[in-house]
């Protein structure tokens, strides 16, 4: 990567990049089940140990949503139940994210996550009213 002006990084050649790994065989796939996740209104999300994220959908929605999260593993940080499918997950991150709790005031503030993954921090902080959540 080319630093520009000194310690400035043109984000642009960054998302060049980034798409380009979109197009690497293992990738594809993946990426088209993702695109093609159906549309729900009305979700109900919740944001104890695990993200827990219901709502109404067919039973042909469940299959897909399962497949496409199954087609994901390894999952990192979690854990997740996502429309009664529950993906265990490496790390229990709730335990790491339990101990930080109590120290958090994230309300109006703009917080990147470094590596976040499957953004299991983000939606973990989303009850704290930040400004802005940033994942890369």
């Amino acid at each position: 990567m080319k630093l520009d002006k000194g310690y400035c990084v043109d984000l642009n050649i960054i998302r060049v990049e980034r798409e380009k790994s979109l197009q690497f065989k293992n990738v594809i796939e993946q990426f088209e089940l993702i695109k093609n996740l159906p549309n729900i209104d009305n979700l109900i999300i919740d944001f104890d140990d695990k993200v827990k994220i219901l709502g109404d959908i067919s039973f042909e929605e469940f299959e897909y949503i399962k497949k496409t999260a199954l087609s994901l593993k390894p999952w990192r940080k979690g854990p997740f139940e996502i429309f009664k499918i529950f993906i265990d997950t490496e790390w229990q991150s709730f335990i790491k994210f339990n101990i930080l709790k109590p120290y958090m005031n994230l309300t109006d503030k703009v917080v990147a996550d470094v590596g976040c993954n499957n953004g299991y921090y983000m939606f973990k902080m989303l009850p704290f009213s930040p400004k802005k959540l940033v994942g890369f």
